[in-house]
């Protein structure tokens, strides 16, 4: 959704001043207590003023406000579209926000508290139609404000049944540290975009659940470095950040409507319950969570080490955090695939909340920051079905020559919703190749988070150089269903350097839990750079017999130095089938 906005400058009325300088039109005077005499003013606009003074001249639905002061401006519309109407940006004092088709015309939108004490609302408003914006205060509550109005396109048609997602990430709080350790959570919005509401109930398990996690991308790498436990939603707010709001009963979220979580009720320990609980591709999970004792005010929010963040040792580096949620009636209508969002922050001193930087990346997750930041990065969605839901993990990845006749070959792998998570991570790797470097990166459990409120297994995956296979693998499920496999809302790194170039080939995803008869047990992210084996003659990312059948034919052109002698003779027949049968 693209909202336009226009900052203006200028004079300040006796209780509304517009500011003129840049829309081009003169400052005017607005009476504290008449409706009938509110100005028309422009959109995108912004307008300061103060309910100071003013008079009662007007109700709203939401709120209480119908003995607090008002002031008023109108607008008539200039196209067909959504009309933004907030008091976000310089208020001071709890205000309220309501939108009329008339003075004494039906009420097209309200709002109270949308952004902590401030408002914002959005309503659709028709082509020529004239509509009046009244500013007031909760419960005889005055003071100035600034008005900030703009025009964004109609929503596309919401997509069948509820489609829950993270419309906006609104803010980081530091919460303390722990040693090394810092605890942070992050604020986002939650959006209904789909066509039917979503069951919202705070003390049954039907309601959604928000991870928190952050990233930094860093040297050509992008690295998970931290990590919350679940925010279990409370009741819907049903307010109107995310678009058009229908009216929702009780223990719904409404079509189009929002539910915000500000960064302090995202860090509420009481409320935060651990992943290993919830069925990701489901979002099925008991409630009441499991709650092991809070020990302290790190435990269970959003921890990150602090050399991972200090300014000094990260120079260059970029952080993102990110929102996932799982949500029974969004999965149950396999709308998950787009339920991650991402922002990128900046850190000034660590001991305080770090700063927004840029707009919210809405639908995707923190692993497209890399591709985002780098064209040359591949990203593929591996999607699946799990016991009847879908699911996801991501791969990422790139080539690059490091020095003369070396490649470092680097990948991300995550794992967006799904309950059988992963426990091996494989790359063809010529066995004539010399490979230096071997890499794994993941991200640390915490504060209980596993089966037995005991933290998942943390050792690193090892790696094992097999014929024609590089593979990382963690204990297999069958041995130890606890050990560190690749869990929904996680990402794991692999790297490595080898004196190959690459081309196109194919990399695995070994799945970790068993599936269902008929699921597969592996993925196959396809046409990632990988070393190029010999052997795949042709070259396409795999070794079979057309490889065999273009080599002879080679062969007999006299253009095929497998071993590259300069002669062309058996020696290269011999050595192409020692390679072809060895698997590269």
């Amino acid at each position: 959704m693209t909202i336009e906005r226009l900052r203006a400058g200028g004079g300040v009325g006796i209780v509304l001043g517009l500011w003129a300088g840049s829309l081009g039109f003169a400052a005017a005077q607005v009476p504290a207590n008449s409706c009938m005499n509110a100005p028309f003013v422009t959109v995108p606009g912004a307008y300061q003023g103060s309910t100071v003074g003013a008079t009662a001249d007007g109700t709203a639905s939401c709120g209480t406000s119908g003995s607090t002061p008002d002031v008023w401006v109108k607008h008539t519309a200039a196209r067909t579209a959504i009309l933004w109407a907030d008091t976000c940006a310089v208020t001071d004092f709890d205000s309220i926000v309501s939108v009329r088709a008339g003075c004494a015309g039906a009420e097209v939108a309200c709002n109270d508290d949308s952004c902590g004490i401030t408002s914002r609302l959005s309503c659709r408003v028709e082509a020529g139609e004239t509509y009046w914006v009244r500013v007031s205060g909760f419960s005889g509550e005055i003071g100035p404000f600034r008005l900030t109005l703009a025009y964004a396109d109609l929503p596309a048609d919401p997509n069948p049944g509820p489609d829950i997602v993270v419309g906006e990430i609104t803010e980081v709080r530091y919460w303390s540290r722990a040693g090394n350790t810092i605890a942070y959570s992050v604020g986002a919005t939650v959006c209904n975009i789909g066509d039917t509401g979503a069951t919202w109930q705070p003390d049954t398990n039907q309601h959604a659940v928000i991870a928190q996690s952050m990233f930094r991308l860093k040297h050509g790498r992008i690295e998970q470095i931290g990590q919350s436990w679940l925010r279990h939603t409370t009741t819907a707010a049903n307010d109107g950040s995310c678009g058009i709001c229908a009216p929702a009963q009780s223990g719904i979220l409404g079509v189009g409507c929002s539910d915000p979580y500000g960064a302090g009720l995202s860090g509420e320990q009481s409320a935060l319950g651990p992943k290993w609980q919830v069925h990701a591709s489901s979002a099925d999970f008991p409630f009441p969570p499991a709650s092991p004792p809070v020990a302290s005010p790190i435990d269970r929010r959003l921890q990150v080490l602090s050399n991972d963040i200090e300014p000094e040792l990260n120079q260059g580096a970029a952080y993102f955090v990110e929102a996932l949620l799982a949500s029974p009636d969004d999965a149950r209508a396999d709308r998950a695939m787009n339920n991650a969002s991402c922002r990128q922050i900046n850190f000034g001193m660590l001991d305080s909340d770090p700063a927004m930087a840029g707009a919210t990346l809405s639908q995707r997750p923190a692993i497209s920051a890399w591709k985002n930041a780098d064209p040359a990065v591949t990203e593929l969605n591996l999607d699946f079905t799990e016991n009847g839901n879908s699911a996801r993990f991501i791969v990422a990845c790139k080539s690059t020559e490091v020095g003369t006749g070396v490649w470092r070959y680097e990948y991300a792998v995550y794992n967006q919703n799904s309950d059988r998570a992963a426990g091996r991570f494989a790359v063809p790797l010529p066995s004539s190749a010399s490979v230096f470097q071997v890499g794994f990166h993941d991200v640390d459990y915490h504060s209980g988070d596993g089966d037995d409120n005991i933290n998942f297994h943390d050792t690193d995956w090892y790696s094992i150089r097999t014929d024609g296979t590089l593979l990382w693998e963690t204990d297999p499920f069958e041995d130890k269903p606890n050990s560190n496999a690749l869990r929904w809302g996680t990402m794991y790194n692999f790297w490595f350097d080898a004196d190959v170039p690459p081309t196109s080939g194919r990399a695995i995803v070994g799945l970790f839990r068993p599936g269902t008869p008929g699921e597969p047990a592996q993925l196959s992210a396809m046409d990632v750079p990988v070393p190029r084996c010999p052997a795949d003659w042709l070259p396409d990312g795999f070794i079979n017999s057309q490889d065999f059948f273009n080599f002879i034919s080679d062969l007999f052109d006299g253009s095929a130095d497998f071993n590259n002698d300069t002669f062309i003779d058996s020696q290269d027949f011999f050595d192409f089938l020692r390679a072809f049968f060895h698997g590269c």
